[in-house]
């Protein structure tokens, strides 16, 4: 065995700092990424994480996933009462406990002020995704608010992100107008027959 020269130890000590410090950039680069994903205040992931995470789904055209579009109830008067502090504090305690009555590989995100969504995976009928949307309601009120649920179910797997979201959106008003805190399955629009289609011939 033969010791190095030392302007051979020298060069290697050199690279060694250089791959350290490419190394350490990159972490960076990823946390920052990460983090770009993340919501500030609840720590979710924000829209672009969700709109991936639907992207991701969608190559199998959603089968055995659900999508819950949930709204916190009276929001607006919260703020107006108790200031955004107040309003902070509400989605942060919110966030936390529907984050707890997830299962495992279900995603949750908040997608806008007071808005946020579930992304199930593993459901086998719409019985499981509304008894999720359940467990999330009971933790909203046990958080001491409530939210209202739309569910959308891709058990078929013939959905792009589009419907997904716009069904899931359509039974989340259909809760809203039934006087909220309530959980509601996407149900496809009854087609009536035309007075002309009972018409004698």
């Amino acid at each position: 065995a033969r010791l190095p020269e030392a302007e051979l130890v020298e060069q290697l000590e050199l690279l060694a700092t250089l791959v350290a410090s490419a190394l350490v950039r990159a972490r960076y680069t990823e946390e920052l990424l990460a983090l770009s994903r993340l919501d500030p205040l609840t720590g979710l992931g924000h829209q672009r994480a969700f709109q991936d995470r639907l992207d991701s789904l969608a190559r199998g055209g959603f089968a055995g996933s659900a999508l819950l579009s949930i709204d916190v109830d009276h929001f607006k008067a919260v703020n107006d009462a108790g200031g955004h502090q107040a309003g902070d504090r509400v989605l942060r305690d919110l966030a936390t406990a529907m984050s707890r009555e997830l299962r495992g590989g279900d995603d949750l995100f908040r997608v806008g002020g007071d808005e946020f969504a579930a992304v199930l995976v593993g459901i086998a009928d719409l019985t499981q995704a509304f008894d999720v949307a359940e467990r999330l309601r009971a933790a909203a009120r046990a958080a001491g608010t409530t939210v209202t649920v739309g569910i959308a179910a891709g058990l078929d797997g013939d959905l792009d992100c589009d419907e997904l979201f716009r069904r899931a959106d359509a039974a989340l008003y259909r809760a809203k107008g039934s006087g909220r805190d309530a959980s509601v399955l996407w149900e496809p629009p009854v087609t009536r027959p035309s007075p002309l289609d009972a018409a004698p011939v």
